[in-house]
């Protein structure tokens, strides 16, 4: 601290030297500051926590869990005692179907298990979906069968939340 208090008392040249070191930091960073969208991505995972809140009521009334997401929609807002919730996209301000949110439809359930790639005997995980930029921020519904669903969530970049170093995914088993 004594050090600083000398620097900036003894040269001129202080102002210059401070910002062009912030601007070195700022640039080289592999994370800016401000590039974590930690917030946001709390939002959809609150998001899919929410959807996941209407599929089990769903799942209450019907015994069995909703075709899509469409139907979920569809009879949570015209049950006697509406239990729909507007979901909405912290990416894009945008609410409703593929705004907010949307049904995924998965080929294969390999994204539950780990995915990796072994390159000169170190490990890499991947993470690709395939999915478009323009899902970012999205909650994603999958019906299974007809007890069993998962819910996804997409990050601003089109990529799946990842939480603890996996595909954040909600379910009921």
């Amino acid at each position: 601290m004594a050090f600083l208090k000398l620097f900036f008392q003894f040269s001129k040249h202080a102002p210059v030297v401070c910002l062009t070191g912030l601007l070195l930091l700022f640039t080289s960073s592999t994370q800016p500051v401000g590039a974590c969208d930690c917030v946001k991505i709390s939002s959809v995972k609150a998001n899919m926590h929410t959807l996941q809140t209407m599929v089990e009521t769903y799942f209450v009334d019907h015994k069995r869990v909703p075709a899509s997401g469409r139907i979920l929609e569809f009879q949570a807002r015209h049950d006697p005692n509406p239990y729909w919730k507007n979901i909405l996209n912290p990416f894009t301000s945008r609410e409703g179907y593929l705004q907010a949110w949307g049904d995924y439809h998965l080929y294969n359930e390999s994204l539950l298990a780990d995915q990796y790639a072994e390159i000169l005997g170190i490990r890499f995980m991947i993470s690709d979906t395939g999915l478009p930029e323009s899902t970012r921020g999205l909650a994603l519904y999958l019906a299974v069968s007809k007890q069993k669903y998962l819910i996804y969530g997409v990050d601003q970049t089109g990529q799946w939340v990842i939480d603890k170093g996996k595909p954040f995914v909600l379910s009921n088993s």
